[in-house]
C-alpha cells in the first residue's frame, strides 16, 4: 500500500560553514527534485549540510537517493547530519545499511 501524497516543504537556513535544511511532509519521487534544486546552490560552498528530518512523514527510494546525492556531494567538505529522523524514516536507513555509514544525530 502506498502512503498519500504530500508535498514536500523545504527551509533552508545558511550561515557559510553550514546549511540547515529543514524537510516537513514526504520526500518521494514526486517531490525529491525540489530537495535537490534547493539545495544545489549551497553544496559546493557550505562544509556542513545539517537535513532536520524530524517531520519527514515519508521516503521512498527517489527520496533516499536525493540523500545520498547529498551525502556524495558534501563528502569532501565537512559532511552531511542528519539530525532527528522520525522512526519510519531511520527504519528506511537501517533497511538499507545506511544508518552505518551516515552521520545521524538526536536533539
Amino acid at each position: 500500500m502506498m502512503a498519500p501524497n504530500r508535498d514536500l516543504k523545504v527551509t533552508i537556513s545558511a550561515d557559510g560553514t553550514e546549511v540547515r535544511v529543514a524537510l516537513d511532509g514526504d520526500l518521494d519521487f514526486q517531490t525529491h527534485g525540489q530537495l535537490t534544486e534547493a539545495l544545489e546552490p549551497h553544496t559546493g560552498r557550505a562544509k556542513t549540510v545539517v537535513l532536520d528530518l524530524s517531520r519527514l512523514i515519508f521516503c521512498d527510494s527517489a527520496g533516499l537517493a536525493a540523500i545520498i546525492k547529498i551525502f556524495k556531494a558534501t563528502g569532501s567538505n565537512g559532511g552531511l547530519v542528519l539530525r532527528d529522523p522520525t522512526l519510519r524514516v531511520m527504519r528506511l536507513f537501517e533497511v538499507t545499511g545506511l544508518d552505518r555509514v551516515f552521520t545521524i544525530a538526536w536533539s
